[in-house]
């Protein structure tokens, strides 16, 4: 598991995250506003390259089943916040 200081680097935010990953560098940290991060979202920030991803809303709030969190926690190469 990474330390939380070792994760540097420039940080990128939108309120979209389909308009955030357009414009990602590889390595960089995402900071999300995605409440319920579903499988789509999540294969578009694994594929990007990021190191780390903050979301500011509830990542999987239980108001329904979707699989995106675990798709991302599984991603070995980031930390999700």
């Amino acid at each position: 598991m990474l330390s939380i200081d070792k994760i540097k680097g420039y940080a990128y935010q939108d309120e979209k995250t389909k308009r955030l990953v357009e414009r990602l560098p590889i390595r960089s940290i995402a900071v999300l506003i995605h409440q319920d991060i579903d499988m789509v979202a999540a294969e578009m920030l694994i594929k990007c390259g990021v190191k780390a991803v903050i979301n500011l809303k509830a990542s999987m709030s239980g108001l329904f089943f979707h699989n995106g969190v675990e798709v991302l926690l599984d991603a070995k190469s980031l930390f999700l916040i």
